[in-house]
């Protein structure tokens, strides 16, 4: 027996555009082929501005080679919208798309033509939808068989085609897949494959028998997800003095890691200090220049040479003041380092001290409601025990059940062979 996945994904029902309130007899085809005609004519003026551009581009200016780009992909595309549109109206071009259903998949078609379509024109025959149909319902677990099916008829009842002989089969047809699909499958599991077993009743893969079975099996995880919750809503009230307790002993030690976690504060002076100490340098050297630069320029030799040496003394005074200032940044920065480097020990010291104080509040916590919490898991623990001796009781009648449900299958087909 070769189960379908459970996880299989069935192609989604496209559809196409609004239906038209129009009678059949007074629509036609006109509307297609003046959109065709426009879109061959604009992919013909594209194709010809292309070539021209082209032409042009290696004798005027090569911005008109990346103009024939999207020329040339306009022309595409207008071309391919008229190689894939599709006249349903026209009977030479609805025979061909009849032709081409013939080899292809239900899902194919769908996805092409759209729903309302495939009905409307016929492009299937009645019969041979309802062989795609089969085909492609054999790929589906019964779940999403439910869902197609569903869909597919609510969309066969709008477009309310009376006459049309159309029929979409029935999910009960392949009852006998789902059996063998379930036949290994307890009360629970069976519950967690087909959340919905109303909808197995609806169209009659179960019965109501089965229904009532499964119904108790409901009732019991019901019951039992409901006491757990009473019983974890009481471990909470009965613990949430210690809850707070744990919970502020973390705010505190927290708070007392984020003292040291601001990195910028911390060294925040040693950035101050440096940028006032170049601040005030390139000060002393502004004032050094613009005291030279108020001397008048010499007239004879001994003004030149007291020109010469003040020229000099303000170079030497610069130099100086330069030097000072790098004496001073390499003392500043090595304090920084110095500062920087027992921040890094001391945010280290204080996150090993936050994450002891999580752990320690977390251990007292446990330690303070272990008695409450043993209390409660107990009861949870008999609660469970009871479902599932009553989910027991329930498989061994849902297992009875199924194989008297087989046995009369069997017989009926021996009777019918006779």
């Amino acid at each position: 027996m070769s189960a379908i996945s459970l996880n299989a994904n069935p192609v989604p029902i496209r559809e196409s555009a609004p239906l038209s309130t129009a009678p059949a007899q007074d629509r036609t085809w006109t509307d297609v082929k003046i959109k065709r005609t426009w879109a061959a004519s604009a992919a013909g003026i594209a194709l010809t501005a292309a070539i021209v551009c082209t032409a042009f581009a290696f004798t005027a200016t090569l911005w008109l080679l990346a103009a024939a780009i999207p020329l040339v992909l306009a022309t595409g595309a207008l071309v391919w919208y008229c190689s894939s549109t599709v006249d349903y109206e026209n009977p030479e071009e609805l025979a061909k798309v009849r032709g081409q259903a013939l080899n292809m998949t239900l899902p194919e078609i769908i996805q092409k033509h759209g729903i309302d379509n495939l009905f409307r024109y016929s492009i299937l025959s009645p019969k041979q939808f309802e062989k795609a149909y089969s085909s492609y319902a054999k790929t589906m677990n019964m779940r999403q068989l439910i869902g197609y099916y569903e869909a597919v008829a609510a969309k066969l009842d709008l477009l309310d085609l009376q006459h049309s002989g159309f029929h979409v089969p029935e999910p009960k047809l392949w009852k006998e897949k789902f059996r063998d699909e379930t036949a290994h499958l307890n009360c629970n599991e069976f519950l967690s494959y087909y959340p919905n077993p109303d909808a197995l009743l609806k169209h009659n893969i179960i019965s109501k028998e089965e229904r009532e079975i499964l119904s108790e099996a409901e009732k019991a995880n019901g019951l039992y997800s409901g006491q757990e919750e009473e019983c974890r809503t009481e471990f909470d009230k009965r613990t949430e003095r210690e809850r707070e307790i744990r919970e502020k002993t973390k705010d505190l030690a927290l708070r007392s890691y984020y003292a040291y976690e601001d990195y910028d504060y911390a060294l925040n002076p040693y950035r101050r200090d440096l940028n006032v100490m170049e601040q005030s340098a390139k000060v002393k050297i502004e004032f050094e220049k613009a005291r030279f630069a108020q001397l008048s320029q010499p007239t004879n030799d001994e003004e030149s040479k007291q020109y010469a040496q003040s020229k000099l003394r303000c170079e030497n005074a610069c130099a100086d003041i330069r030097r000072r200032l790098n004496f001073d940044k390499a003392f500043l920065v090595a304090n920084y380092e110095r500062a920087k480097n027992s921040y890094n020990m001391n945010i280290l010291s204080a996150r090993e001290i936050r994450d002891r104080a999580y752990l320690l509040a977390d251990e007292q916590y446990t330690f303070a409601t272990k008695p409450v919490r043993d209390e409660i898991d107990a009861k949870i623990a008999k609660f469970a025990e009871e479902k599932n001796r009553k989910l027991a009781e329930i498989n061994a009648r849902y297992e009875s059940f199924r194989h008297a449900n087989r046995q009369r299958v069997s017989e009926g087909l021996e009777a019918r062979a006779v």
